[in-house]
C-alpha cells in the first residue's frame, strides 16, 4: 500500500514550481527577478512544513523518509532553486524555450526528491536516470547547432548508466540483498570483490554527475552554451554528487550519525554552490578564483565528514594534489589552444622578464609539490605495486616516469600562474571566468576520486591512517 503523504511535500513543491512557470512568463523580465525568490522561499518554507514529523518507508521499502532524509531534501530544494534563480536573471526578455526549461528543471527536481528518498538499488538507480533525461534535453537547449554536444552527453550518460547498473548489479550478487540497510549489515559487504563494485558505481557517478572530464567537451564543442547548461554542470553537478556520497556513507555506515553530520554537510554543498555561482556570475579572473576558494572550502568540509578518522590528513593532501591536478589540465588546456602551443613558453620568458626572483620562487615552490608523488608512492607502497605487476626494476621506472612528469608540471605551472596573476589585457580573453570554474570543479571532483581510489586500493600499509580516508565508507570496519 502506497503512503501518499509521505510524498506530500514534494507533490506541493512540485505544483508550485509548475505554477511559478505560468506565473513567470506572464510577467516582464525584470519583475521575474523580484517575482521568483519569494515564490522559492514560498516553497521552501512549505517544503520543511509538510516534511516534519512525517517519516516512513512505502512502495515495499523502495523509498523511505526518515530525519536524515528529511534534510537531504532540503539541500535538493536548494540546488533547484539555484538553477531556477540563475535561469531567470539570465533569460532574455523574449526567450522562446524559457518556460521549455523551467519544466524540463521541475521533472529534474522530481529525480533529486526520488533520489534522496530511494532505499533500494532500484529506486537509486531509476532516480540517477530520471535526473539525467532533463540535462540531455537542457544540453541541447532547442537549438540544432547543440545537437552534437547534446548526442556526445546522451552517449557519455548511457555509458555511465551501464557501469552504475553493472556495479548495482554486482553488488546485490555480493550482497544477496537490494536495500541499504540490508546491505549494511551484511556479511558479504566485506569481501575484496566489493571494490570492484564500488569502483564501477563511482566511475558511473563520476561520469553521470560527478562532472567528469569528458563532459568538457560538451563546453568546449559549444563555446556559447547556454547558462543553464554552465550551471547544471559546474555548480549543481559537483555537490549533487558529494551528496550521493554522503547518502551512500549514511544508509550503509553511519545511521546512528547525529545532526551535526548532515548540518555540516549542508553548509558543504551550500558552498559549493555559492561559490561556483558567484564564480560564474564574475567577469574577473581574481573574483572568479576568490569564489572558487569559497566553494574549495565546501569540498574539504564535505571531504573531512567522509574522511572519519582520516579528516586531517585528507585535508592535508586536498590541497596539493588538487594543485597537481590542476597544473597537469593546465598543461593540456594550453596545449589544445587554437592558437598554438607557444604560449607555454610566452608566459614562462615573460614573468622570469618581470619579476626574476618571484619566477625562482614559485620554481622551487613547485619543484617540491611535484615531488610529492615520489614521496607517497615510496611511503604508500605504489612502488611496490609497480614492482609485482609491471617491472622488475620499479625504483628505474618510477625516477622516468616522475620526472617527465615533473618537468612537465614546472613548465606548465608556472605559466599557468603567470597567465593568472601576471596577464596582459589582451590575454584576459585567453582564460575565461566559466572555464576557470569548470576547470576547477573538475579538479575538485577528480581529486576526491583519486583519494578515494587511494583508500579503495588499501596500499597505505607504511601509512595506517590515510587508509582510513575512504575505506571506512566503502568497507566494514
Amino acid at each position: 500500500m502506497v503512503d501518499y503523504k509521505l510524498f506530500l511535500p514534494e507533490a506541493l513543491l512540485t505544483l508550485g514550481f509548475l505554477l511559478t512557470v505560468i506565473l513567470v512568463l506572464m510577467f516582464p523580465g525584470r519583475r521575474r527577478i523580484s517575482f521568483l525568490p519569494v515564490a522559492a522561499l514560498a516553497g521552501v518554507a512549505v517544503h520543511l512544513g509538510f516534511s516534519y514529523d512525517n517519516y516512513g518507508s512505502t512502495l515495499n521499502g523502495l523509498l523511505t523518509i526518515d530525519p536524515p532524509t528529511v534534510i537531504l531534501r532540503s539541500v535538493g530544494v536548494f540546488l533547484g532553486i539555484s538553477l531556477i534563480l540563475v535561469l531567470v536573471i539570465t533569460a532574455r526578455r523574449r526567450e522562446e524555450d524559457f518556460g521549455y526549461r523551467l519544466i524540463l528543471l521541475t521533472l529534474l527536481m522530481v529525480g533529486v526528491f526520488v533520489l534522496f528518498t530511494s532505499s533500494h538499488l532500484v529506486s537509486l538507480f531509476l532516480a540517477l536516470e530520471l535526473i539525467a533525461g532533463p540535462g540531455y534535453l537542457l544540453a541541447r537547449g532547442g537549438q540544432k547547432s547543440l545537437g552534437e554536444a547534446s548526442t556526445r552527453f546522451l552517449l557519455l550518460g548511457i555509458f555511465s548508466s551501464l557501469l552504475i547498473a553493472f556495479g548495482f548489479s554486482f553488488l546485490f550478487g555480493l550482497t544477496n540483498q537490494a536495500t541499504f540497510n540490508e546491505i549494511a549489515i551484511s556479511e558479504g559487504l566485506g569481501r575484496p570483490a566489493l571494490l570492484a563494485a564500488a569502483f564501477l558505481v563511482m566511475l558511473g557517478l563520476f561520469i553521470k554527475i560527478g562532472a567528469f572530464p569528458l563532459q568538457g567537451a560538451l563546453l568546449e564543442l559549444v563555446p556559447r552554451a547556454s547558462s543553464v547548461v554552465f550551471i547544471l554542470l559546474i555548480a549543481v553537478n559537483p555537490p549533487l554528487f558529494v551528496l550521493i556520497l554522503l547518502k551512500l556513507a549514511q544508509e550503509l555506515f553511519f545511521a546512528a550519525t547525529d545532526y551535526s553530520f548532515w548540518l555540516v554537510g549542508f553548509f558543504s554543498v551550500l558552498s559549493m554552490v555559492g561559490g561556483n555561482v558567484l564564480s560564474l556570475q564574475s567577469r574577473r579572473v581574481r573574483m572568479s578564483l576568490t569564489a572558487l576558494a569559497l566553494a574549495h572550502g565546501g569540498v574539504i568540509m564535505a571531504g573531512y565528514l567522509l574522511a572519519v578518522e582520516g579528516s586531517f590528513l585528507f585535508v592535508l593532501l586536498y590541497v596539493p594534489l588538487m594543485m597537481l591536478t590542476l597544473i597537469s589540465i593546465g598543461l593540456i588546456l594550453s596545449a589544445l589552444e587554437k592558437e598554438g602551443t607557444a604560449e607555454l613558453l610566452t608566459d614562462l620568458s615573460g614573468l622570469v622578464r618581470r619579476n626574476a626572483p618571484l619566477s625562482v620562487a614559485l620554481a622551487l615552490l613547485l619543484f617540491f609539490l611535484g615531488l610529492m608523488p615520489l614521496f607517497l608512492s615510496y611511503y604508500t607502497g605504489l612502488a611496490w605495486i609497480f614492482y609485482t605487476t609491471t617491472f622488475r626494476d620499479p625504483p628505474l621506472f618510477l625516477a622516468i616516469i616522475m620526472g617527465l612528469s615533473l618537468l612537465a608540471l614546472l613548465v606548465s605551472s608556472v605559466s599557468l600562474i603567470a597567465r593568472i596573476l601576471f596577464f596582459r589585457p589582451k590575454s584576459t580573453e585567453k582564460i575565461p571566468a566559466p572555464r576557470l570554474a569548470y576547470l576547477h570543479s573538475m579538479v575538485s571532483v577528480i581529486v576526491i576520486g583519486g583519494i578515494l581510489v587511494l583508500g579503495m586500493l588499501d596500499v597505505t600499509r607504511s601509512l595506517p591512517y590515510f587508509s582510513y580516508v575512504v575505506k571506512t565508507f566503502l568497507l566494514a570496519p
